[in-house]
């Protein structure tokens, strides 16, 4: 019962929800984190962008989602901007939301390729890095221009990896598998399981690696065309 009533609650809040105005600028900041020397060097960087090839960034930081369900929010709101190119699809945003703590890359499905829900994991992820040290011009920064890399057809590194580039969380993750893995050996060798550590081992390396804890999904499409998985949360 209580999961039904959340469910229509979060029904009801999504059904008088009203996205806003298309922003008039690519970088959009309506809480105040962004120095205008960052607000500049993003809107110069992202004109060039879109100039390159097409692609079409914006960044929308504002205080909250008023309740409504956040992947809810950005979806409904990134398909109402028609972000990116008609024929292509090729439009991407960035979404903070200061007072929920939340960091939202919703990626059209023209820009998939270039960046799949790996890479915009990787990219909020180093975002709310920043964010937690109190670095808002450095985490905007560094997650708009990592966009615009990817978008532009060049290599991407994670930035804050503690692992051969992958993020704290991935790293850790990897750490727990192969201690993991390890256990399964030794204790597949003093009794004899190997059957139960070959299905056990598929099922964990299948469910680590076959999708992400990271919150992923939507996308929008130029002229309110159909979307597909794409996009990243991460919380700070």
């Amino acid at each position: 019962m209580r999961r039904f009533l959340l469910a229509l609650l979060a029904t009801v809040t999504l059904g008088a929800f009203t996205p806003p105005p298309v922003p008039t600028t690519r970088v959009t900041d309506q809480v105040g984190i962004l120095s205008q020397a960052t607000t500049m060097t993003l809107d110069r960087e992202l004109a060039a962008l879109e100039a390159k090839n097409g692609s079409q960034v914006l960044v929308y930081v504002t205080k909250s989602t008023g309740g409504v369900p956040l992947e809810d929010w950005t979806h409904t709101t990134a398909r109402a901007w028609k972000v990116g190119q008609k024929k292509d699809n090729n439009g991407a945003v960035l979404f903070v939301f200061m007072g929920d703590h939340k960091i939202r890359l919703e990626v059209g499905t023209g820009l998939e390729g270039a960046i799949p829900d790996t890479r915009a994991i990787d990219i909020t992820d180093n975002c709310a890095s920043l964010f937690k040290k109190g670095d808002f011009n450095g985490g905007v920064l560094t997650a708009t221009r990592d966009i615009i890399k990817l978008a532009s057809g060049e290599k991407f590194s994670p930035h804050h990896g503690s692992i051969a580039g992958l993020s704290d969380k991935n790293a850790a993750e990897l750490i727990g598998i192969l201690a993991l893995i390890v256990l399964f050996i030794i204790f597949g060798c003093f009794f004899g399981f190997g059957d139960v550590f070959s299905f056990c081992l598929g099922m964990m390396l299948g469910e680590s690696f076959g999708g992400s804890g990271k919150s992923s999904g939507g996308g929008f499409s130029s002229g309110g065309g159909g979307f597909s998985g794409g996009g990243s949360s991460s919380d700070f």
